[in-house]
């Protein structure tokens, strides 16, 4: 064997063996694609939530989407001994559940829903008789099942200022409505008082003309100027 041959095997194996590993890179590069596309493509799916909000002693339950997609068929199993307080034959805390349970069907992306739960019996609160172990169920825009489990102690809100519970962004909206409401009023009133002291009203019909018109654009009598009064002097 010569020196020619060696160096040709030698290349051969090179050859190989660069060819293995890209092979090996290009696949790892494949899934690493892959990868990235699904989680761009999960960061995008709807991301459906519940939770609970006390309000002058009943208890809402709340559901909503926060993703940046439309959740379908949103399911809300909630399994729960928590006592609530009757109502004649009404026992609270029952009527959304068949709601809930039947679906529902279009959950729109940022979309908050408010079901009032009930009127638990609060003095009788155990923290051990008052979980809510709620299921929930939806699917995303390539119809794929999301299933998720969740466990709400309730007697976790007995000490819990109601406060809390407040949207500030609400209270932000309310004072710049209330403060443009405040401002339109001024701009009334100022606009009023401008009107009065370059206006007058013609004499004929009882409408608003210029102070300096000689003619009313509405009855379109002419306006006399007022002549000063002379002075007599008594001799």
């Amino acid at each position: 064997m010569d020196y020619k041959d060696i160096i040709d095997i030698v290349c051969a194996l090179v050859t190989t063996s660069a060819t293995v590993i890209l092979a090996f890179l290009t696949s790892r590069y494949v899934k690493l694609t892959n990868a990235i596309v699904e989680e761009s493509k999960s960061s995008r799916d709807p991301l459906v939530y519940v939770d609970i909000e006390p309000s002058h002693h009943y208890v809402k339950l709340v559901v909503g989407n926060a993703g940046m997609t439309a959740a379908h068929d949103v399911k809300v199993d909630i399994q729960d001994e928590v006592k609530w307080e009757r109502l004649k034959q009404h026992v609270f805390g029952f009527q959304p559940r068949e709601r809930l349970q039947s679906g529902i069907p279009y959950l729109a992306p940022h979309r908050v829903l408010q079901y009032e739960l009930g009127l638990p019996k609060w003095q009788e609160l155990k923290e051990k008789d008052g979980i809510l172990k709620i299921t929930i169920k939806f699917r995303n825009d390539r119809n794929v099942l999301t299933e998720k489990l969740c466990q709400i102690n309730l007697s976790q809100y007995l000490a819990i200022s109601m406060d809390s519970f407040s949207n500030s962004n609400k209270d932000i909206v309310r004072a710049i409505n209330d403060l443009e409401r405040s401002s339109r009023q001024k701009d009334t009133s100022l606009k009023s008082a401008l009107h009065h002291f370059t206006q007058k009203k013609c004499p004929m019909c009882g409408e608003g003309i210029s102070l300096s018109a000689k003619k009313c654009p509405k009855c379109l009598e002419f306006i006399e100027a007022a002549v000063p009064a002379q002075e007599t002097i008594e001799p």
